[in-house]
Formats: structure tokens, sequence, C-alpha cells
């Protein structure tokens, strides 16, 4: 029983626990100052009461409103406080001054708590990506990760204002309605009547807006995926003339958004307007019973009429604030399941910290499979020695990029172990042990940053480090570029790099890794797209690290892998043959016509 007690409020406060998750006691602070505003509001009007019957010495006594001046009056006895005019509009004053402190702290508070809200959900967002696992990463739409940190964020934040809101007023309507209840109870429930029947009429709207809204941020996340894939493959639409063909699939879902928007609009709009009248009706059949049927005299009809304004202004408020609210409650739901869906995908951070490869890294029996389907890697073993240098060769899908991603702790095996050291590489902590890798691929990463913050990763800078960045420097052939400008180190390199040349920005790759400090450095085709003068300097870099560091080479081209220790051939999965270039080239018939056609 108890649980469907709290089955039952949590369904009903579902969007309340939703906020209470991310602001905890911070919200229940906020609701507290809205309680008092309201508590103080109400107090204050009601001293209205024994104020006009001081005020009227030949008022009979016995009514309702003479009841409850008798309890203000016992109060203010009890406070000692003598029950005159003056001391009575001090008393009003005094409550209305402590409103305006409650009301100031509940606005300074309400800002504060948003500028926490936001850090705390773009956070959280920021962090369920981080840690996520590769394998799920590369297929989510990259539009609907965006759009979960950026957008929706922004929406779940305006909903929150617009949530909070209809709490307050909502309390206001309570407190209202209870100082209604103790002065006039046929005048209330007239005026809880109104509210339930005027809720029910809007019931429908709500549930239309809500789904409405989720239609909307569905829709968000395919435009922003559409734009993303637009802006990357600019060039290719440019020069094949198919930037207008792929313009119009995003036009036709701004076209869908905007409909649902219109949808939302005229819904907000039809309730917005039938809301007022609606509570005039009920306001005017309040006053109508309450003068005819009741016998309200002057005093209990000012009063009344003030609670009724009050309370009808807030429920008013309530409804609107909700109207508001549900514009967003699509990105609140969006915002729950993609952390549902995250979550479940969390790469787990624990184990004994990574130092060093002393020995060996060994494969044994290693097989991986996509959905346990499509076989990738099937019973692979291998040896590297630490400090030795070895690359892995084949056609295209033959399995090499996903034993780098296997070997770099990027995916998990399906069967099959990765040892460092007699050590599972599951017993350590896989962040740590993803510290000491160096990536180097063809698609270089170079950040809108300075030089420095490239090379360094935005350690600081002071003068040992900035010694050993231009040591770093010199080494990838990079001072004739530096010395070009005038800002040196502090260069901005812009998007992706665009004051560099390829080479330039490989060679500036080599030196992210080689200030890194790294135990095992991968090179993905990394100088594939290079003229032949700039990868013999970027060759000699890399020929310069072998012996300090484990090197692992996927590429096409002989001179990259031509002295390495030893070279896996890989086909379908398997590894078809191994040894060093020229024992390879004698051994294996697939590889001498590799060879001979300059496939690598």
């Amino acid at each position: 029983m108890l649980n469907k007690i709290l089955n039952t409020i949590q369904s009903s406060f579902k969007y309340f626990t939703f906020f209470y998750g991310y602001l905890k006691i911070k919200l229940l602070v906020v609701i507290l100052f809205s309680f008092l505003v309201s508590l103080l509001d109400a107090l204050s009007i009601s001293i209205f009461i024994p104020l006009l019957n001081t005020s009227d010495k030949n008022k009979t006594e016995g009514g309702q409103i003479d009841e409850y001046s008798k309890h203000v009056q016992d109060f203010l006895h009890f406070l000692n406080i003598p029950n005159t005019i003056n001391y009575l509009l001090l008393v009003m004053l005094v409550f209305f001054i402590l409103k305006g402190v409650f009301r100031y702290l509940d606005v300074h508070y309400r800002v504060f708590l948003i500028s926490f809200f936001v850090k705390n959900i773009r956070s959280e967002q920021l962090n369920l990506i981080s840690h996520l696992r590769y394998s799920k990463f590369v297929k989510t739409d990259l539009g609907k990760i965006q759009n979960s940190i950026t957008k929706e964020c922004d929406n779940v934040v305006f909903g929150y204002t617009q949530y909070i809101s209809v709490f307050q007023n909502a309390i206001f309507v309570i407190v209202y309605l209870i100082l209604s209840l103790f002065v006039n109870p046929k005048f209330s429930i007239i005026v809880i009547f109104g509210g339930i029947v005027s809720n029910l009429i809007f019931r429908k709207v709500y549930v239309n807006s809500e789904n409405i809204s989720f239609s909307i941020s569905n829709k968000n996340n395919h435009f922003m995926s559409l734009v993303l894939q637009h802006i990357t493959n600019f060039k290719y639409l440019k020069a094949t003339n198919r930037a207008k063909d792929h313009k119009k699939m995003i036009e036709n879902v701004m076209h869908d958004i905007e409909d649902n928007q219109m949808k939302l609009g005229f819904i907000s709009g039809l309730s917005l307007s039938l809301r007022e009248p609606l509570l005039v009706l009920f306001l005017v059949g309040a006053i109508f019973l309450h003068i005819n049927y009741f016998n309200g005299d002057i005093a209990s009809i000012l009063l009344i009429l003030i609670l009724l304004y009050r309370t009808f202004s807030s429920l008013m408020t309530v409804q609107t604030n909700w109207t508001g609210f549900l514009k967003y409650v699509g990105s609140i739901r969006f915002i729950k399941e993609v952390k549902k869906e995250f979550l479940s995908q969390q790469e787990i951070i624990e184990g004994k910290l990574f130092k060093s490869i002393d020995a060996t890294i060994n494969v044994k029996d290693l097989s991986y499979s996509y959905n346990n389907e499509q076989i990738i890697l099937n019973q692979v073993s291998l040896t590297i020695p630490a400090n030795s240098s070895v690359a892995f060769v084949g056609r295209s899908g033959s399995g090499k990029t996903t034993l780098i991603n296997l070997l770099i702790g990027l995916l998990e095996p399906t069967n099959g172990s990765i040892s460092i050291d007699g050590v599972s590489l599951k017993e350590y902590n896989i962040e740590s042990y993803r510290g000491k890798v160096g990536l180097i691929t063809q698609e270089v990463v170079v950040f809108n940053d300075t030089l420095f913050n490239n090379v360094t990763f935005w350690d600081e800078k002071n003068e040992k480090n900035l010694t050993r960045f231009y040591e770093i420097i010199e080494k990838v052939d990079l001072t004739e570029f530096i010395n070009n400008f005038n800002d040196k180190e502090d260069l901005i390199l812009g998007d992706n790099g665009v004051l560099m040349s390829g080479g330039q920005r490989q060679r500036l790759s080599i030196a992210r890794e080689l200030y890194k400090e790294n135990e095992i450095l991968v090179l993905d085709e990394a100088t594939s797209a290079l003229d032949t003068e700039t990868e013999k300097i970027i060759q000699q870099s890399i020929d310069a690290l072998k012996g300090s560091v484990t090197i692992i080479i996927i590429a096409h081209r002989l001179s990259t892998i031509k002295n390495v220790d030893t070279i896996y051939l890989l086909n379908n999965g398997t590894i078809e043959a191994s040894g060093s270039f020229n024992e390879l080239l004698s051994q294996s018939t697939t590889f001498a016509n590799m060879v001979k056609t300059q496939e690598l």
C-alpha cells in the first residue's frame, strides 16, 4: 500500500522529482520562500477585517467576519499589542515590509538557482558523454549529442523557470484559499469548484502541448544532425552541386518544426484567450452567490473580493505558467531518455593505475564482433615487446583499425584478452592507461586556440614548460613556422588549424604526443595524405622515437613501415603472416603482391 501511495505521488510530481534530482534541498528553499511571501501577503490583507471592524463602532457582534476579527484580536492580545487603528496599521505595515524582504530573498535566490541549474545539468550531460563507451558513441547521432548539451539543456532551464512559477503561484492559491476557508467556507468551496472545472477544461490542452513539445525536440535533433553533416561535407556538396539537394532536406525538417511550433502557439493562444473569461465567469458567479444566497455583508465582501482577486490572479498565473512549461516538457523527456540511455552505456572507470610497459603487450585469442553477428577479428594472438615498433597491414576491412581500437582500450573484446606485463587490461583504470597512449591519425586534431595550448593541452605556461615546448617544436621542425609570426607560441591557429599546411598540422600532432610523454604511440595512416618531402620529415621524427616508446602503425606507404621490428599481415580478421619487412616479402605472396602494387 505504501509503495502504491509513493508511486502515485511520484507520478503526480514526476517533473518535481526531475528538478529535485538536480537541485536537492535548494528547490525546497525556493518553495519555503514562496510560502513565506504568500503567508505574509495573506496576513497583511487579513488585517483589513479587524481594521474595518475597529473603525465601525456600530457593527453587530457574532458574524463570521467578527469571529475572524476576534481571532486577530486574540493574536494581538497575545503579542501585547493594543487593538487600535494605529497599531493595526503598524502591524499591517510590518507584514508588508517582511513580505518585501522575503520577496527580495526569493528573487535573488531564484537567479542564483537558475545559474546553478544550468551548470549542473550541462556538467552532467558532458560527464555522461565523456564516459560513454566508444562503441556506443560511434552509433549515436552527433546531432543528438550536440543538441543534448546545447538547445535541450537551455529548454530544460526555461522549463524550470516556468515550473517553479507554477509551484510558487500554486502556493499562493492554497494560502489564499485556506484564509478564505477560515473567513468564509462557502465561498472557498465555490473557488475550489471553479479551479477544478477550469483544470478539467484545459487538461486535454496540456496533453496535446506535451506531445507536440516532445515531437519538436526529436525534430530538433534531426535538424542539428543534418546541419552538422552539411558543414562537415561542405566541400563535397559544393564541388558536386549537391548542396541544394541537401539543403532541401534541412528545409523540410525546418518546415516540420515550424508547423509544430505553430500548433503549439495555436494551443497556447487558445488556452490563454479562454482562461480569463472562464475565471471572470467564476468570479461573477462567486460574487453573485455570496451576495444573493449567503447574505454576505460589506466587510465580508471587501475581504472576499480581495482574496478572490488574489486567488484567481494566482490561479490564472498557474495555468499560464503551466502552458508555458508544457512547451519545454519535450526537452525534459528528451534529457531523461538520453540520460537513461547513456547511463546504460557508461565505461567502468576503476582498477589500479597504469604506469608503464616493462616487458610486453600480450594479445591472446582476441575476437571482436559487432552486435555478436559481424565478426571483425577472430582469435588473434600476438606479442608486442616494450619499446618495439610494429605495423599492421592488410586490405580495407581486414580488421586493422579495430585491432588498434582494442589495443588502446576504446573497444572491449568479445572474447580473448589483452594483458600488459601479465596483467589484464581490464584490471587497470582505463583512463590512466589511455593517459599513456598517443594517437596520430590522418585527420589531425587542431583546436581553435594558441599553438602552445594545442601542443601542451592547456598546461601551465611557465618557464619550464615553455623551454620544453620549444625543444619539441625544434624536434618536429616547426621552428621556421613559429618564427614567421609575431605571436610565436600564442599564435591562434583557427578552426582545424587553418593557418597551417597538412604537413605542419601532422608535425603539430607529433609535438603534442612528444610533450605528453606516452608509453604507446599509435599512427593510423598518419602520413598517407602528405607529400614525399613532408612525409620524410615526419618519418624522421618517428624514427627518432624508436626504442623509447612502443610504436604501433597502420600504414599504406612502404617508407613508413619498412624499418619497424615486426609487421603483421591481417586478412579477414586473422593474422595471415608476420615478420620483418624482408621476411614477409619472401614468405608471403599476399604481402609481396601488395608491395608490388604499392597498396601499403
